[in-house]
């Protein structure tokens, strides 16, 4: 068929594997107008993705976020993804019937995604026909540290000071849906009790913590959280436990101003009150320190609490924030056991990998000290926890940072922390 008249195609190739980010991140940027890089990496008027028949549902998810449907063309290569003549073949193929219809200007292979053998195949595929047509070929990848598309060893977009977070915005919900998860719990961004100096009440509350001489208190409040977590809890249930929650207010009363008769008011306010006292004051801390960088940082959302199922399981993420398009996931707890505060890592690792691949970062915040000291002895703390992540490689991928004890005792020590974290 004659293509003469017609504009040339730039044709874009991406592998699918498990996860959609660094496709999505690439293909929106691709699309978009009036960018100084161009001429560079074209704009795609055809979009052909290869996927498998595990990595069906992804294809289908990133076309229908992506938009433009009529310039995407799916490249099923069911169980073959090892396949050599399979995989070329089939690519082969659907680059022969555009080159037929309108002429191909340039090809561009995205190979982020996928298995090895997928992209290997798909390179050998556009190598050989690039080759015999003397069509031009790029071949990118998404740096998950530096937010940029590399070709070779150019980066784009152009040093300008900004990255691809600088273009690219998704919100939660966003990032969510792109990895088919529903948002049950969109969270919240404000304070349960607006009348409570949340830096006051961080520093009292994390002296009685790590204080082995407030056993007592600790055990009124344990007393507290079980009565709360009953199912069918009535008024009367609460009312007996008005002597633990009298004892642990007595050490708090000058941070914490909220009165037995507005804690016990109703089973709603009494779990709330309970769940602050228990833990969630410090996500409230850390989420109070974000905001007050928030500027700073070029975050767009920080949401707390989000409540999510996937496949119909429930997840609970307590601090997501979003940079662009990047995800930093915060997992906080009160433990100074390294036990508890490692496994709670190694959950935010699995859940950021889930969401953002090697894109998404995890920030641990627990009562851990930087070194060896403390009620716990001298194995738990953060150099410790550093050392065992590091053994799984988390730390030197620079996925995750740690604050503890030291940095929340002093707000402008955790506020530089997050700054750090958020622009490393």
């Amino acid at each position: 068929m004659s293509t003469f008249g017609k504009s040339k195609l730039n044709v874009l190739i991406c592998t699918i594997g498990s996860n959609p980010l660094p496709i999505y991140v690439t293909t929106q940027y691709l699309m978009q107008e009036n960018r100084n890089d161009v001429d560079e990496l074209p704009k795609p008027d055809r979009l052909l993705f290869v996927h498998t028949k595990n990595t069906k549902h992804v294809f289908t998810n990133l076309k229908n976020k992506i938009g433009v449907l009529n310039r995407i063309i799916g490249i099923d290569l069911g169980g073959g993804e090892r396949d050599r003549d399979e995989v070329m073949s089939k690519l082969t193929n659907e680059l022969s019937k555009l080159e037929d219809s309108c002429g191909i200007n340039s090809i561009h292979l995205f190979y982020t995604g996928g298995t090895k053998p997928m992209s290997v195949f798909s390179f050998l595929a556009v190598e050989e026909f690039a080759r015999e047509r003397n069509i031009r070929t790029i071949y990118s990848d998404l740096h998950p540290d530096y937010a940029q598309i590399t070709v070779g060893r150019k980066v784009f977009p152009f040093s300008d000071g900004k990255d691809l977070r600088d273009y690219i915005h998704l919100t939660i919900k966003d990032l969510f849906e792109l990895h088919n998860m529903q948002i049950s719990q969109q969270g919240k961004s404000q304070m349960t009790f607006e009348q409570v100096d949340i830096i006051r009440f961080a520093n009292r509350i994390i002296d009685i913590i790590n204080d082995s001489s407030y056993s007592s208190w600790r055990d009124s409040l344990n007393k507290l959280k079980k009565v709360s977590e009953k199912k069918d809890l009535r008024r009367e249930d609460i009312e007996k436990k008005r002597a633990d929650y009298e004892n642990v207010r007595k050490e708090l009363k000058d941070v914490f101003p909220i009165h037995w008769s507005q804690a016990s008011k109703s089973v709603k306010s009494f779990r709330e009150t309970v769940e602050f006292l228990h833990g969630k004051w410090l996500e409230e801390y850390v989420i109070y320190a974000i905001e007050k960088i928030k500027s700073d940082v070029s975050l767009s959302e920080v949401r707390q609490g989000i409540e999510a199922r996937y496949e119909r399981r429930p997840c609970e993420l307590d601090i997501v924030a979003m940079k662009g398009y990047q995800m930093y996931l915060f997992s906080c707890t009160t433990s100074s056991k390294i036990k508890t505060v490692k496994g709670k890592a190694f959950e935010a690792l699995y859940r950021a990998e889930q969401l953002g691949g090697s894109h998404a970062k995890v920030v641990m915040v627990s009562m851990l000290p930087s070194k060896g000291k403390g009620m716990e002895g001298s194995e738990s703390c953060n150099d410790n926890l550093e050392k065992d992540l590091a053994s799984f490689n988390a730390q030197y991928e620079k996925k995750v940072s740690l604050i503890g004890r030291e940095e929340l005792k002093d707000f402008e020590t955790l506020t530089q922390k997050l700054k750090d974290i958020f622009c490393s």
